[in-house]
This record gives C-alpha cells, structure tokens and sequence, in this order.
C-alpha cells in the first residue's frame, strides 16, 4: 500500500488545498517559515514515496511513479513560493537578502 497516494484525485486536492492554505498564511504574516514548514514536508513526502518505491510491487509502481510526479510539481511549487515570501520577509524587515533568487523570473515576465 502506498502511504498518502497521491495518484488518488481526492488526496492530490488535499495536498495542493493545503499548500496553498500554508502559502497564503505565510504571504499574510510575511514569515517564511510557514512556506519552509511547506517545503519540508513535500521533501519529507517525497523521501517516502522513493523508500516506498525500492520496496514496492511491480503493481505500485504506476502509483508510485504518479505519485513522484505530484511530488516533484508540488516542490516547485513550494519552492518558489519559498523564495517569493522569503523576498517580500526580508524587504518588510530591510534586511539584506543572501540574493535576489526570484530576479530570474520576474524579469522575464
């Protein structure tokens, strides 16, 4: 049995209906740790699905690998997030950013 199978529908909204509930607390409070929790637990998640999948049955491994996926997309996901409440933190606060990681991004845009 795959733990927290996110190739099931209802548990994929879950996951994402939490992350972005941890984004949006975070972006109200302007405190990245709420993202980093965020991130730490996809990463956690993920850890989990590739010991699962070393030891799975060749019938897992479509649920598995689906799984993987969600995760992976969930990572980017939060990462980003990460580095976006990070940014918005350290100009409430002047303080100096290690460097502008969300740059890249924004100017292409």
């Amino acid at each position: 049995m795959v733990f927290f199978d996110l190739s099931n529908p209802i548990l994929a909204i879950c996951a994402l209906v939490v992350a972005m509930v941890l984004i949006g607390v975070a972006r109200y409070t302007r405190k990245s740790i709420f993202a980093s929790i965020n991130l730490f637990l996809f990463l956690a998640l993920i850890i989990i699905h590739v010991m699962q999948f070393m030891t799975a049955t060749s019938e897992m491994h479509r649920n598995l690998f689906i799984s993987l996926g969600f995760d992976f997309v969930f990572i980017l996901l939060t990462f980003i997030s990460y580095l976006w409440i990070d940014d918005m933190e350290a100009k409430e606060k002047d303080k100096k950013s290690v460097d502008n990681s969300l740059d890249w991004f924004w100017d292409k845009l």
